[in-house]
């Protein structure tokens, strides 16, 4: 599931609470024609790592405060956050790039 973000208290509160879930952050924007495109492919990552990553998305344009805390400048953009910490940053609508990092990350995580 892929929770809608309206504010930066509700995202606070997500990265907060996620304990030592993986925390991903979609900055999309409605008009973002990338964005459109790799919508399909972050529906299936999530349904993919249900139990191990929490997704949140924020529309720049309802949110500008938080796309300027994180300084996004381009949509889409991925921010990878675990233990409040950001760990890395997917700019860009490629899949497989996006796909990779979820990879990276949910195997380090169930890693020994």
């Amino acid at each position: 599931m892929i929770y809608q973000i309206h504010s930066k208290e509700q995202l606070d509160n997500y990265v907060a609470n996620a304990g030592d879930k993986l925390v991903v952050v979609d900055f999309f924007a409605a008009w973002c024609e990338h964005c459109k495109i790799i919508a399909p492919r972050l529906d299936e990552l999530s349904r993919l790592y249900c139990g191990e990553a929490l997704m949140l998305k924020v529309d720049v344009d309802e949110c500008e405060d938080i796309a300027v805390d994180y300084n996004v400048v381009v949509m889409p953009t991925f921010v990878f956050i675990k233990n409040k910490i950001i760990l890395d940053v997917c700019v860009g609508g490629h899949a497989e790039k996006l796909t990779k990092h979820f990879e990276k990350y949910i195997a380090n995580a169930n890693s020994p």
